[in-house]
């Protein structure tokens, strides 16, 4: 086994023992007692997804508003609320780890600006 191979199975395991994923797993474990509340929140969450993965809207705040209002009621319950922090606090700690990685090496992405 390669030394790159070996350190991204220890962050691979650094990551499964952090803070960060343990609590979404409580979270995502919660949510998913709930079933319908599930369907919502990942109806909502594939939302999400496909407006910031797609340049197809004419007017991307009118969509985020849409979509606010839509879901709003799955802020006031609070399995899905907690799912939703827990996923965002592992995202970013994962584009952190990204981020890191991009920038200590000489990879440009100038490109994308």
């Amino acid at each position: 086994m390669s030394e790159i191979d070996r350190l991204k199975n220890e962050l691979a395991e650094a990551v499964k023992n952090s803070e960060e994923y343990l609590n979404f797993i409580d979270c995502k474990n919660s949510l998913a007692e709930n079933p319908d509340t599930q369907r919502i929140v990942d109806e909502m969450r594939r939302k999400n997804f496909e407006l910031h993965n797609s340049e197809g809207f004419d007017n991307p705040f009118d969509t985020i508003d849409d979509i606010s209002r839509k879901y709003e009621y799955v802020d006031a319950q609070d399995v899905a609320s907690d799912f939703l922090k827990a996923e965002l606090c592992l995202c970013r700690m994962v584009q952190d780890i990204c981020k890191t990685i991009i920038e200590d090496i000489d990879f440009n992405l100038d490109f994308l600006k």
